[in-house]
């Protein structure tokens, strides 16, 4: 005769993570751009959006 025992219940999963801010979005898209495109583009998609000058 077996004694059956109450498992305890899992673990929630973890979180999914948090979407990753604009900028570092934005960022990997100038770098795709610039391996695409060249250089330039990605240098004048950062003048343009303003961030090239915000440091």
């Amino acid at each position: 005769m077996f004694l059956f025992r109450e498992r305890p219940p899992p673990p929630p999963p973890p979180p999914p993570p948090p979407p990753p801010p604009l900028a570092l979005a934005f960022f990997l898209l100038s770098v795709h751009a610039a391996r695409t495109y060249g250089a330039s583009a990605a240098a004048g998609a950062l003048q343009r959006s303003g961030t090239a000058n915000s440091y």
